[in-house]
């Protein structure tokens, strides 16, 4: 990827082609699957301006209890779908990752019956 001058100044997390960390190819929904990168790396000229996600998983104890994880510090999407399959794994139920945007309805990103959801 060709990082140009009026890209230089953003990386891959600000843009809105970014669906999480490098490993396998899976950071960005328009670039080639050889292509690798991270949310710090510089954006390509296909840069389109978005917003950083801040993901939470939101789920249901066994014993009925709304529950909300979040990191302390900065995760790749891959770690976050992780922790959410081992929170389904430990017995929870309703286990979903959204990001609290401000809105009154936080957007869904992850649910165990698809895939991560881009709209």
């Amino acid at each position: 990827m060709t990082v140009t001058e009026e890209t230089e100044r953003h990386i891959c997390a600000e843009c809105t082609d970014f669906i999480g960390c490098g490993d396998w190819g899976l950071c960005c929904k328009s670039a080639k699957y050889e292509d690798l990168c991270y949310d710090f790396t510089p954006a390509c000229e296909r840069f389109k301006p978005g917003r950083k996600i801040s993901p939470t998983i939101l789920y249901t104890t066994p014993d009925g209890k709304g529950m909300a994880r979040e990191f302390t510090v900065k995760a790749c999407w891959g770690r976050w779908v992780d922790l959410a399959k081992q929170t389904i794994a430990e017995g929870n139920t309703d286990v979903r990752i959204v990001d609290f945007d401000g809105s009154k309805h936080p957007r869904l990103l992850w649910h165990p019956e698809y895939e991560r959801s881009e709209s």
